[in-house]
């Protein structure tokens, strides 16, 4: 168990730590999204091959990933 000292009242134990940010990505989860998700989001096959010493990625998805940035592209912070 590792204790920090916040400050001289305050004692902060791991399994606090842990306890507070399994509920906060709890109730992350629970949050519904303000736009629905399009086709392109849904994973249908992923694979990966080494061949002569280069890897050769592949991705399918539901649908078409538009070229250029669409409105739900955009609207998120982190996609891809």
């Amino acid at each position: 168990m590792i204790v920090m000292k916040a400050d001289k009242t305050t004692t902060i134990t791991t399994s606090a730590i842990t306890a507070a940010i399994a509920a906060i990505l709890a109730s992350s989860a629970m949050i519904i999204p303000v736009m629905a998700q399009p086709a392109y989001t849904q994973l249908v096959q992923a694979s990966a091959a080494r061949i002569q010493g280069s890897l050769f990625l592949s991705v399918t998805a539901a649908s078409a990933i538009p070229r250029f940035p669409d409105n739900f592209i955009q609207s998120v912070l982190v996609f891809g």
